[in-house]
C-alpha cells in the first residue's frame, strides 16, 4: 500500500524588536496562514512590547501553547478583548495547523495543514518559504 507523508511548509523569522508581524489569511500580512475559514484575516500580532516579545490574538479558536511538551500547559490570558502571552524561549504556539516557535529574536513556522507564505522584507530572514 502506498503512503503519503507530508511535508510541512516552514519558514524562519528574525524578529527585530520595535517591529511588528501580523498572522492571518489576508494576503497582505507578514505571515500569510489560510486554512479553510478557520483564519481570520488580521487572527494574530507579534510584537515587543516594554522590551517582551508578546504574542497576542482576536480569538482563543484553535490555540494551545506547548501542546506535546512535557511542560506544564501554559494559557493565553484575555486582556483588552483580545488573548495574549509573553512567549517564553522554546514556546511554541499551534493555531489550528500552524505551529510557531519562538527561540530569542527567531520565530519558526511550520504548516501542518493549509497554505504558508511568510513575507520578505527587510529586517526578516525567512530562510524558506512555500505555498
Amino acid at each position: 500500500m502506498l503512503s503519503v507523508k507530508r511535508i510541512p511548509q516552514t519558514g524562519i523569522i528574525r524578529i527585530p524588536e520595535r517591529s511588528r508581524l501580523l498572522l492571518g489569511s489576508a494576503f497582505h500580512n507578514d505571515i500569510f496562514y489560510q486554512t479553510g475559514a478557520l483564519i481570520r484575516p488580521e487572527h494574530a500580532r507579534i510584537f515587543y512590547e516594554e522590551g517582551r516579545l508578546f504574542f497576542s490574538a482576536v480569538t482563543s479558536d484553535g490555540l494551545s501553547v506547548n501542546p506535546k511538551t512535557g511542560e506544564p500547559k501554559r494559557f493565553l490570558k484575555k486582556k483588552e478583548g483580545v488573548f495574549v502571552l509573553y512567549p517564553e524561549y522554546g514556546d511554541e504556539i499551534r493555531i489550528f495547523g500552524l505551529a510557531l516557535r519562538f527561540f530569542g529574536k527567531y520565530l519558526f513556522a511550520d504548516a501542518y495543514y493549509g497554505d504558508l507564505r511568510i513575507a520578505k522584507e527587510e529586517g526578516r530572514d525567512p530562510s524558506a518559504a512555500y505555498g
